[in-house]
């Protein structure tokens, strides 16, 4: 289905369907599959840690190839990133971010890599 997909250029099903069967058997060749919707979708922070897991995951030698992209990939998602700068006063603080916690709270500046947008 996530194959399917990519072919059809939907690269929100496409990572759907890659999410989902990495939560049923997480293996290299979805774990590359993801890697490249997520960099399709322009979820930079994504496409890192993603390639984090397929670098631990993949064979170097069996795997070269796409191993390449995937740090070509991560690469040029590191470059994509903006770095949010947060000064907060009092603190400590509870931050999040789109509902996700940022941690140590008990800082006054935080300094935070995500993906560029609204």
């Amino acid at each position: 289905e996530g194959v399917r997909a990519s072919r059809e250029e939907r690269w929100a099903d496409a990572l759907d369907a890659f999410t989902r069967s990495r939560a049923l058997v997480s293996r290299p060749s979805t774990l590359f599959n993801l890697v490249v919707a997520l960099d399709r979708l322009g979820r930079s922070t994504g496409v890192i840690a993603a390639v984090d897991d397929y670098l631990a995951a993949s064979d170097p030698a069996r795997d070269e190839a796409d191993r390449r992209d995937a740090m070509r990939m991560r690469v040029e998602a590191e470059a994509r990133l903006a770095t949010l700068v947060l000064r907060v006063a009092p603190v400590p603080a509870e931050l999040e971010l789109d509902g996700v916690p940022i941690e140590g709270g008990a800082a006054a500046v935080h300094r935070v890599r995500v993906d560029p947008g609204a």
